[in-house]
């Protein structure tokens, strides 16, 4: 990635029901670099930017506003956290969701992390 990032999302190692959500909604501002470290996601930000603010070029007077555009962004850092839940409390609701026949919500390489090079 252009900023060294890794936007996928890294589960929590806790036990603890409210970090791992704490932990999840925190992976929305927050992403792996290309070392390990955790450093502040802007391909997060700026997608949601973009996606918030592109419709302003498009959308008629009453939506196209600066407000609209906030809000569009808005939702979309909501998705990311979302994403972010479903994929940390994925292991705890597939097997319910298999048994009443639901399809999977993630792909299974969207959370698979690559091998650490040494």
């Amino acid at each position: 990635m252009a900023w060294h990032e890794d936007p996928r999302y890294l589960p929590s190692s806790s036990k603890n029901v409210l970090m791992r959500t704490f932990h999840a909604v925190g992976f929305t501002l927050v992403d792996k670099s290309d070392s390990g470290r955790n450093t502040f996601a802007l391909s997060s930000l700026a997608g949601a930017a973009a996606g918030g603010f592109t419709g302003m070029a498009f959308l008629p007077d009453g939506y196209g506003g600066v407000t609209h555009a906030e809000q569009r962004a808005l939702r979309g850092l909501a998705t990311v956290a979302i994403r972010n839940i479903t994929t940390e409390f994925r292991p705890q609701w597939a097997p319910i969701l298999r048994r009443i026949r639901v399809p999977s919500i993630l792909p299974e390489w969207w959370t698979k992390r690559p091998p650490q090079q040494p």
